[in-house]
């Protein structure tokens, strides 16, 4: 199991004091677009053809960039290593990357619920 914080806390930190009165909306709003995004990133990548390793970039950095900019380091870390294995035209265990990538999309909208970042109405 992976050792890593599911949200950085110091990333959230960071993101209230910049958001003013509003942290809570602005938090709602980040996680919600990141969780929305995020699954349409990760079926793009299980479902690219093994070869299409353009398309597997793309996702992969768009949600790492999304993950990395609300403290997601999980989801970041492993959208990072699908980015990097893709780059190389490599993808190694592809089924199980992904598979890992969609369980910590999971936890990341569990742990957002949990803190009021994500209203559990829109979860799936």
């Amino acid at each position: 199991m992976d050792n890593q914080p599911i949200i950085d806390a110091s990333v959230l930190r960071g993101l209230v004091e910049i958001a003013g009165d509003q942290p809570q909306a602005l938090l709602e709003e980040l996680f919600t677009l990141l969780l929305e995004s995020g699954e349409v990133q990760a079926a793009t990548i299980r479902t690219a053809a093994p070869d299409d390793f353009n398309a597997i970039t793309r996702a992969a950095h768009t949600l790492k960039g999304a993950a990395g900019s609300v403290g997601a380091t999980q989801v970041a870390r492993i959208a990072g290593q699908i980015e990097s294995q893709a780059r190389l035209l490599q993808l190694g265990p592809w089924q199980n990357m992904a598979d890992e990538l969609q369980h910590a999309l999971a936890r990341l909208r569990d742990a957002a619920i949990a803190l009021g970042y994500y209203a559990a109405a829109k979860a799936v």
